[in-house]
Order: structure tokens, then sequence, then C-alpha cells
């Protein structure tokens, strides 16, 4: 079992599987993220404001790039229906009998550890598959 990297204030990894539905096509998909947190409140707390934040950030760029005029005519491009799953882990082989891509992901970058140390409220966005 190789464990994950130790984390301060006690804080755990969490994976998130969610359902959700592309804005366009009404398309329903699982996607999965891992955040961290004491308790499984916490990392959803952490993951409901890193999605708020990309939300505003491709609104943002959205308007910047003259794709739509305001706020008024934005539209997510997914919409969350429910979280289907939050689930401790403590070891990589846990994060891929989840979502492998996620894994890859999270070794490819280090774990995000500097992210998660600068802001715990990170929440890092894995695989993406069908419902």
């Amino acid at each position: 079992m190789t464990e994950l990297p130790v984390l301060s204030e006690d804080r755990k990894w969490w994976v998130i599987e969610s359902l959700r539905s592309k804005t366009s096509s009404g398309e329903k998909f699982r996607a999965f993220q891992v955040a961290i947190g004491q308790n499984s409140k916490e990392a959803l707390a952490h993951v409901q404001k890193a999605d708020l934040a990309q939300e505003s950030a491709l609104m943002e760029q959205a308007i910047k790039s003259g794709q739509i005029e305001d706020e008024w005519a934005w539209e997510p491009p997914s919409c969350l229906i429910s979280r289907m799953q939050v689930v401790s882990v403590r070891s990589e082989e846990e994060i891929a009998a989840l979502d492998p891509d996620l894994l890859s992901m999270l070794k490819g970058h280090a774990f995000f550890m500097q992210d998660f140390e600068a802001d715990p409220a990170t929440a890092i966005g894995g695989g993406i598959y069908p419902a």
C-alpha cells in the first residue's frame, strides 16, 4: 500500500464523486475530485468553493473573449445533479480504485501539495465518465 502525503492540521484526503449534466445536451456524466479536510463536511465545502471559483473564472473568460455580453448571459458548462459519494482515502490504491485518471494527475503534479498548503479549499478534478 502506497500512503498518500501527510497533511497538516489533522486533515485527510477525500475523493468526491458527483453526477453532473451538460448544459448544452443534458447528457449526464460522473466526475471525480479530490479535496482535503478534517471531515467530509469540510472537504465538501472546499469542493463547493473551488467549483464556484472555477465557474466564476470561466464566466469572466467568456465575457473577456466576447462569447457573452455579461453575467446574465452566462450558462455554466454543466450543473451538479448530486454528490454520489464522499470517500476518505489513505492510499494511492484507494484513489486508483475510484478513478485511475485522478491518481495519475495527482502523481504527475506531486499531489498539488503547494496548492493545498496555500489554500486548503482547493479541489483537483480527475476523470469524467458516462453516467
